[in-house]
């Protein structure tokens, strides 16, 4: 391998960048309707050899290399032209540069000499001196305006990565590079990433509507954002201007209604889970504690030791906290 040759190398193996990565295997043309030969006293023609190749050099241009050999299979009459045509399946388009003609040499049964390319289409003419030609020759290696849509297809070495590097399992590393890697888009792994024994299968994050009930009247909802990362779920809930006077059981709930309590069932945790939180309620801070049961009933306590919400004078305060927990 050549010292400055590119690729990519994971362990002793080695998926080089080559030519071939942007070219064609050679594809033998046998249908007549794919390349044809028109021009006077010929009715129809026959494709007695006929090769082509399509590739991409390192400016990203595409060529088209070609070996094609067709004779006039029936009709009768003297010409000065002739002109073969890339149709159907391996059509192409010729340089679209104004007046660019591109040279094709030529050979037929009696003459030979230099044809070209029309810009913007399929098609090689080729001049000769008034004669019933039986045949014509061409050979060439020109510029394509862009890639021909049969290309991808016919790819050579197009082979997956896998063919050299198998993917990663428990007994195979598969392509991993230990440096630092960047990538500008978006990469889907619909198993998970493995983290030593763990495997991270979720990331999720969201708003949902949320309501406050003291079980016998219900704030108006507002919007409480979340990020779930694996079984780890933070919640914010930007409460404000609730009145303390007559409530002393506090129930978060999704549902508009004061006596019917639900959770997300994505945020609903598998048993109950109880979570300290620091809340800030009329006008003063403190750490209060938050039942969350997996029937998705979620009570608010005043403080570490689950007491109830005392009665106040005050006619309103402010609540607002983050909620964070294992599902």
């Amino acid at each position: 391998m050549a010292s400055n040759q590119l690729g990519i190398r994971n362990s002793n193996v080695f998926v080089p960048y080559t030519a071939s990565t942007k070219a064609t295997k050679w594809i033998s043309v046998t249908d007549p309707t794919h390349i044809t030969l028109t021009g006077t006293g010929i009715t129809t023609s026959t494709i007695t050899r006929a090769v082509i190749k399509a590739y991409a050099d390192s400016l990203g241009n595409w060529h088209l290399r070609f070996n094609i050999s067709l004779t006039k299979a029936s009709g009768t009459g003297v010409r000065t032209s002739a002109v073969i045509t890339f149709a159907s399946t391996y059509a192409v388009v010729f340089k679209a540069t104004t007046n660019l003609y591109q040279a094709v040499p030529f050979n037929s049964s009696n003459y030979g000499g230099t044809g070209y390319t029309t810009y913007n289409t399929a098609t090689i003419t080729i001049v000769h001196p008034s004669s019933d030609e039986t045949g014509y020759s061409v050979l060439g290696d020109v510029e394509l305006d862009s890639e021909p849509t049969w290309a991808a297809a016919n790819m050579e070495g197009a082979l997956p990565v896998d063919v050299y590097i198998p993917p990663a399992s428990g007994s195979t590393a598969g392509l991993v590079d230990g440096n630092a890697q960047s990538f500008s888009g978006v990469k889907t792994f619909s198993n998970g990433i493995s983290l030593g024994n763990e495997t991270l299968s979720t990331y999720d994050e969201g708003t949902f509507t949320v309501y406050l009930s003291d079980t016998n009247s219900i704030t108006a909802g507002v919007t409480a954002t979340y990020v779930k990362i694996g079984k780890i779920v933070s919640i914010n809930i930007p409460y404000a201007e609730i009145n303390p006077t007559a409530f002393t059981t506090l129930i978060l709930t999704t549902t508009n209604n004061a006596t019917t309590y639900t959770w997300p069932a994505a945020l609903t945790p598998s048993a109950i889970r109880n979570v300290f939180f620091n809340r800030y309620y009329n006008s003063t801070s403190a750490i209060s504690t938050c039942a969350i049961a997996s029937t998705g009933r979620v009570d608010l306590y005043y403080d570490l030791l689950g007491n109830a919400w005392p009665s106040s004078s005050v006619n309103k305060g402010y609540l607002g906290f983050t909620l964070t927990y294992v599902l």
